[in-house]
């Protein structure tokens, strides 16, 4: 299921929000349903260590993050790749585009 089309793409939304990054190998939360970067998530629970750590998603009620709480999310694994390609070939137009400029100065 594609909600939003390309709306769907929107880097801010595709970002962990734990490391702030573009999310690589997302795991989705079961419990609440926010998304995390591996390694992210895993620097986290293992931080704690035995302390209960949750959702670090502000305002949500998940008080309790855990391990199996987290499962492969595949839908946002493909949103960034898709993301990833569409930035891609904008960087690409862009360089083309200099380049043009470039030869039109000499």
């Amino acid at each position: 299921e594609m909600v939003g089309g390309d709306a769907a793409l929107d880097g801010n939304k595709l970002k962990c929000p734990i490391t702030t990054m573009l999310l690589e190998q997302p795991l989705k939360n079961t419990a609440c349903g926010h998304v995390y970067s591996r390694a992210g998530v895993e620097q986290l629970l293992k931080g704690a260590g035995r302390r209960k750590v949750g959702c670090p998603v502000a305002g949500c009620t998940n008080a309790d993050l855990q391990r199996n709480q987290l499962a492969e999310d595949v839908q946002t694994g493909l949103q960034v790749k898709r993301y990833k390609q569409r930035a891609d070939r904008e960087r690409k137009a862009k360089m083309s585009q200099m380049e043009d400029l470039d030869d039109d100065e000499e």
